[in-house]
C-alpha cells in the first residue's frame, strides 16, 4: 500500500494539510465551548470534496474568510518543484479525480492540450474550429484563390489579411489548412532542374511555354524559377528590358 505523506498548505500552515495521495485534511486545533469558556480539542478532520468541472475541489477558512482550492493544484505546490513558473497543473492519465502526487505534473496550457490530444481526451481542432486560428475556411480559399491569380504577393497579402508573410506563405504551400485539399504550389518546382534559380533571357520561351501552353499562371511560374511573380508578369507582358531577344508574339503562334 502507497505510503501517504502529509504537508502543510502554504498559506494555511498549521490551519491545514495536504497528502501525497491527494487528500486534505484540518488539523486539530482547541475550541472555545460553553459559557465557562472551556476549550475541546477538535482532532484532524479529513475534509469533503466538491467538485467543479470534474475537478475536486474544497474551501479553505482563516481568520474568517473561505476561499476554494482545486485539490490537484494543492498537491502540486506542496510536492511538486515548479522551476519554468507553468499555469496549470496536468493529470497524466487523463482522471480529473486522480490528485496522487504521482499522477501530477505541472504543464503550460499548449502542453495540456497537446496532451489531451495525445491520450484520446480530445479530438485535435483543425481549421477554424482551433482555439489558435485566426482565420475562417472561407478566408483560406480566398487567400490562396487570390494568390494563384498571380496579381497579388506575399506580402501583398499579409497586409491585406492582418497577419504575417510566413502565415500566408504557409497557407499557400497548405503547410496550414491542408484538410482543404488544396495543393501545394511547390511541386510545380520539379517541372525544371533545380539549379534555375534566376530568370535568364534564355529562358523566357520557356515562360512564355508555361503560360500560354501549360495554363500556368504568374506565381506558379515565378515558384519555377525563384523570382517574384511580377518578374514573370513583365516577361509575359513585355516589359522586360530583354525581350528584344525573343519576339513574344512570334514564338506564341510557333507553339
Amino acid at each position: 500500500m502507497e505510503k501517504e505523506i502529509w504537508k502543510d498548505i502554504k498559506g494555511y500552515e498549521g490551519l491545514y494539510q495536504v497528502s501525497s495521495l491527494g487528500n486534505v485534511k484540518s488539523l486539530g486545533r482547541k475550541k472555545s465551548v460553553g459559557k465557562n469558556g472551556g476549550y475541546y480539542n477538535l482532532g484532524d478532520i479529513h475534509l469533503k470534496f466538491g467538485c467543479s468541472r470534474g475537478y475536486k475541489r474544497v474551501v479553505l477558512c482563516k481568520e474568517g474568510k473561505t476561499k476554494p482550492f482545486s485539490v490537484n493544484r494543492l498537491v502540486a505546490s506542496a510536492f511538486i518543484e515548479n522551476i519554468e513558473n507553468k499555469k496549470t497543473v496536468n493529470h497524466k492519465n487523463g482522471i480529473k479525480t486522480d490528485n496522487r502526487v504521482d499522477n501530477l505534473e505541472w504543464a503550460s496550457q499548449s502542453e495540456q492540450q497537446i496532451h489531451a490530444v495525445k491520450i484520446g481526451l480530445r479530438n485535435k481542432a483543425i481549421g477554424e474550429q482551433s482555439n489558435f486560428s485566426k482565420f475562417k475556411q472561407n478566408d483560406i480559399i480566398k487567400i490562396r484563390e487570390m494568390y494563384s491569380t498571380g496579381l497579388f504577393s506575399c506580402e501583398e497579402l499579409s497586409k491585406k489579411f492582418n497577419t504575417s508573410k510566413n502565415n500566408i506563405n504557409s497557407i499557400i504551400h497548405s503547410y496550414t489548412w491542408k484538410h482543404l485539399g488544396f495543393d501545394s504550389l511547390i511541386g510545380v518546382k520539379k517541372v525544371l532542374p533545380s539549379n534555375k534559380l534566376k530568370v535568364k533571357p534564355n529562358d523566357f520561351p520557356i515562360v512564355w511555354h508555361l503560360y500560354y501552353v501549360n495554363k500556368m499562371n504568374y506565381a506558379q511560374i515565378s515558384n519555377i524559377f525563384g523570382c517574384w511573380w511580377k518578374t514573370i508578369s513583365n516577361i509575359i507582358n513585355k516589359k522586360d528590358k530583354h525581350l528584344t531577344y525573343y519576339n513574344n508574339a512570334e514564338y506564341k503562334q510557333s507553339i
